[in-house]
């Protein structure tokens, strides 16, 4: 039996994506940003241990609330770095009629991607830095999947938020801004 680990769950989100939302936060990220707002969430060890079935049941009793924009979001940690456990939520969301939503930096195991984006409505892509070098000094890792996961989304037509954090001294210079 497939089963993931989630940190939390937050049952009345209203950033995370539209409308009112579920939010699941995914323990696991294989970037280190330097400016992470959940490192709680970046090791793999921790969380609790949920089926694909017991995070269906918890957002179907929220269901009523999320009118016609309101949903589940998967979020994190990274929710690309548990491919099965995310693949095998969103398939059961969909079967429900449930708007899904993907807050993902877009690094994960790429040979689920395009399965896993075929059940998400909306993708809401975590833009780190700009340039590789920039990439790299914020998350320790290359730009590289970051930007294969946005041309897999274009590719598919999937309705994108591009998200980038600003960071006072890290990315705020009018340089950086104009690049």
């Amino acid at each position: 039996m497939i089963t993931g680990k989630i940190k939390q769950i937050e049952t009345m989100g209203l950033v995370d994506g539209p409308g009112i939302r579920v939010v699941i936060f995914m323990q696991g990220c294989p970037l280190r940003c330097i400016f992470c707002h959940n490192p709680e969430m970046q090791e793999y060890d921790g969380g609790t241990k949920y089926a694909p079935q017991d995070i269906l049941r918890i957002v179907l009793r929220y269901k009523n609330y999320f009118g016609n924009q309101g949903g589940v979001t998967f979020s994190g940690g990274e929710p690309l770095a548990q491919p099965e456990f995310l693949l095998e939520c969103l398939r059961l969301c969909k079967e429900e009629g449930i708007n899904t939503c993907l807050d993902t930096s877009g690094v994960g195991n790429d040979k689920f991607n395009e399965k896993i984006l075929s059940y998400v409505d909306l993708v809401i892509l975590d833009i780190k830095a700009l340039t590789n070098d920039k990439y790299k000094e914020m998350t320790n890792l290359s730009i590289d999947k970051n930007l294969e996961f946005l041309d897999l989304c274009q590719k598919l037509n999937k309705k994108l938020w591009l998200r980038n954090v600003i960071v006072p001294g890290i990315n705020d210079t009018e340089n950086y801004i104009n690049l």
